[in-house]
């Protein structure tokens, strides 16, 4: 019988992306969320955080410019081993090589 090397933790747990693709933070860590179960946190090892996600979508507007989208994530503190009240603003947002071809960004 061979041995081969498994990651036994990957087989237990539901996939999660290697890295957040929005802040590009490392996977850290599984940790139980009060409000959601078991979600993947990012960073580490101090501080790690949620998938960053948009916050402040437009109700009811069809088309939605990426520039006016703010993304937010949940902190979990791993010195006080508990998730910090509110959401902390990832500081990120999506902009379009469009658009930065029409403020010359290049130039």
């Amino acid at each position: 019988m061979s041995e081969t090397n498994v990651d036994v933790n990957r087989l237990v747990q539901p996939w999660c992306p290697d890295r957040d693709p929005i802040t590009l933070r490392p996977f850290f860590m599984w940790i139980e969320h009060p409000e959601r179960g078991m979600v993947p946190t990012y960073g580490g090892p101090f501080d790690s955080f949620t998938l960053a996600v948009p916050d402040n979508l437009p109700e009811g507007k069809e088309q939605i410019a990426r520039i006016d989208v703010e993304y937010s994530c949940e902190r979990y503190d791993h010195d006080e081993g508990a998730w910090v009240e509110g959401c902390e603003d990832s500081g990120m947002r999506v902009v379009s090589e469009d658009l930065l071809c029409k403020v010359d960004a290049w130039g």
